[in-house]
């Protein structure tokens, strides 16, 4: 049998960030423990809970994750959606990539740009059942002082971002999560991750 996978790609600013020195408190406790997105969010922002499908409640948070993969486990032929059917395209592998991004707008303040976004890239532009992202703007040791959320049904990105004016003295990061369903026949159905974007300091 032909093996068939979606396979969901994270890429965000992260890579040179300490965990254990840079993160917010409450997500370096928690940042690399086998705990499920309902722990996390009960911990990181419970108001937030609620606005997740409780299909994803239980799954285990892929801390940092680049790549989130769902293998096909029925026959090959049945893999093909009436999305794939129409472009002739099989699907092998959908590629999402995530970008988080925490940048500041040179508007002469203390304006803060933040966001994150989900987004199939292979097969380019094919619907999946559901995706979701949220993200944090978390002043360090602090709680959000911001944040944004959305999610979309049988789509092919999904993006929030918003520009919030902060008190400063402090320096600050976007933490986000992102959640996809994949297509029924492939497994895991349901997955998370969490990533987080290098900080800055604002005076």
């Amino acid at each position: 049998m032909r093996s068939m996978w979606i396979v969901v790609c994270l890429l965000c600013l992260a890579g040179h960030v300490s965990t254990a020195q840079r993160l917010p408190p409450v997500i370096a406790d928690l940042w690399g423990l086998d705990i499920t997105v309902r722990e996390f969010l009960e911990r990181a922002d419970p108001t937030m809970l609620y606005r997740i499908p409780h299909e994803f409640w239980d799954v285990k948070v892929q801390w940092g994750a680049e790549t989130l993969q769902s293998r096909w486990r029925g026959a090959p032929e049945e893999a093909l959606t009436k999305d794939i059917d129409a472009g002739g395209v099989e699907p092998e592998s959908i590629i999402i990539y995530v970008h988080c991004t925490n940048a500041i707008e040179d508007l002469g303040g203390r304006d803060i740009y933040y966001g994150a976004s989900s987004t199939v890239w292979y097969p380019p532009f094919l619907r999946i059942p559901y995706m979701q992202v949220t993200a944090w703007l978390w002043e360090t040791g602090m709680w959000p002082v911001d944040s944004e959320y959305d999610d979309c049904y049988n789509c092919w990105r999904v993006t929030v971002n918003d520009v919030e004016y902060v008190a400063g003295q402090h320096y600050y990061q976007t933490v986000s999560l992102h959640c996809a369903e994949a297509p029924p026949g492939y497994e895991p159905q349901y997955q998370c991750t969490t990533r987080y974007s290098p900080n800055i300091w604002i005076d």
